[in-house]
């Protein structure tokens, strides 16, 4: 016996889907069409729709005639390939076929071959051995020529798989071809743009969170330097998932924007932080060396820390029972309960009397503390502003019902005026929204 693969493939289900390609081809052609007739159909109308609409008309229907020939070529190489595989398939059936009969006559010549052998080898009577001879030969002739026939349709088998295989390539690449050539494909920008655009729920809310971590981190920063590398991941991470939102078009530039102040204002509180502990660290070495060098102290050392300390205790921004308790490291625990605030009070105080030398550390640490008040209150007045404006609409809503006509006026006004602004700033990259 023998077992031949025949070839796969469903010829009636290619021929349906080829058959829905040529009709979508047609569809699609029909459609080209209404548009050039609404194109040359609309002039002197009235209306800006319409107007919009045919002055378009003649771009978009040259996209739906490349369009068509992708179809159209879709389904004329299905059309191709489900005749090639059909005839295909008959063809390796009755190679299979026959190879399954001659696998038959194979088997039977074989054992009859067997038979006479042993006559042969068993006959005493010289004629008979010479007729038991005669047979086998004959029987051991139909062997051979039954195996060769399997062999053969075997191979024609094995042809027809190849050629099957060479069809579905050769319409694969005709498709292939054609969609490579009607410059509709699109690009991995457009790929990542819609994967986006199915996330963007999840996406957004996962930047908000971001948001909201490193408003929070900014402004602890500005208390407790170390957590400033934190609060500038954080909104490194905001930063980045808000500019492929905003350039998908899921939100606006502006909503960008305010999101990039947060790294802004992230960045310099880092900044600060680093400085304000040097100045702090700076100014303490200078006075301890000039008190040393006045003499008559006897620790230089602990007079100044002292003094340092009394300075920044009474602020209220963080209690030094509160930063003892936090277990910092490094440069951050030099300075316990020196925030940017506590490092303002020391400074504005060290002015008295200071000099040179110590104006080289409080000027630069005064600075940058206003530098990163500065970007905060810049950060949080444009986030409020904002805020406000989007829950403006609800307000309106709200009062709508009610004679506070006034109210409800000014709440439609920063509504609308919102809804322009993220309106007018949403755009995709290469292409408007």
């Amino acid at each position: 016996m023998t077992d031949l693969p025949h070839v796969a493939g469903d010829v009636p289900t290619i021929e349906r889907a080829a058959g829905n390609y040529s009709d979508v081809a047609a569809a699609v052609r029909d459609a080209a069409r209404a548009m050039r007739s609404l194109s040359h159909g609309t002039h002197g109308s009235q209306s800006d729709a319409v107007t919009a609409l045919a002055s378009q008309a003649g771009t978009v229907a040259d996209r739906l005639d490349r369009l068509e020939d992708r179809y159209r070529a879709a389904g004329s190489a299905l059309t191709t390939y489900a005749r090639e595989l059909d005839s295909l398939q008959v063809s390796a059936d009755e190679s299979i076929s026959r190879a399954a009969t001659a696998a038959e006559d194979r088997d039977r010549a074989t054992r009859l071959a067997d038979y006479y052998r042993a006559e042969y080898d068993g006959a005493t009577d010289p004629a008979a051995a010479t007729e038991a001879l005669s047979n086998q030969r004959y029987w051991e002739g139909q062997r051979d020529e039954a195996a060769a026939a399997v062999s053969h349709a075997a191979a024609a088998v094995d042809d027809a798989h190849r050629a099957q295989a060479a069809a579905a390539r050769r319409a694969a690449d005709a498709i292939d071809t054609a969609v490579d050539a009607d410059g509709l494909n699109d690009s991995w920008w457009d790929n990542v743009k819609g994967w986006v655009s199915d996330n963007a729920g999840l996406l957004r809310a996962l930047k908000d969170a971001l948001s909201m971590v490193t408003t929070v981190l900014t402004f602890v920063s500005m208390v407790i330097p170390v957590v400033a590398p934190f609060a500038l991941a954080s909104a490194a991470l905001t930063v980045g998932l808000s500019g492929l939102l905003a350039a998908s078009g899921e939100i606006s530039w502006l909503e960008f924007g305010l999101d990039a102040l947060l790294l802004v204002t992230a960045g310099v509180g880092a900044v600060a932080g680093k400085v304000v502990s040097t100045s702090v660290s700076g100014l303490k070495s200078a006075r301890v060396a000039r008190l040393a060098a006045q003499g008559g102290a006897k620790s230089p050392l602990r007079q100044v820390t002292g003094s340092f300390n009394r300075l920044s205790i009474p602020t209220r921004t963080m209690s030094q029972k509160f930063t003892a308790a936090i277990p910092l490291k490094g440069i951050a625990a030099k300075y316990r309960g020196i925030g940017n605030a506590h490092a303002w009070r020391i400074f504005t105080m060290s002015k008295v009397g200071a000099s040179a030398a110590d104006d080289a550390f409080i000027k630069p640490g005064m600075a940058w503390i206003r530098a990163a008040r500065a970007t905060a209150v810049t950060q949080t007045v444009f986030r409020v502003s904002d805020t406000i404006g989007g829950h403006a609409r609800t307000v309106e809503q709200a009062l709508t019902p009610t004679p506070l006509d006034p109210v409800t006026a000014v709440a439609r006004g920063i509504a609308d005026g919102h809804e322009y602004l993220h309106r007018a700033t949403t755009a995709t990259l290469g292409g408007q929204r």
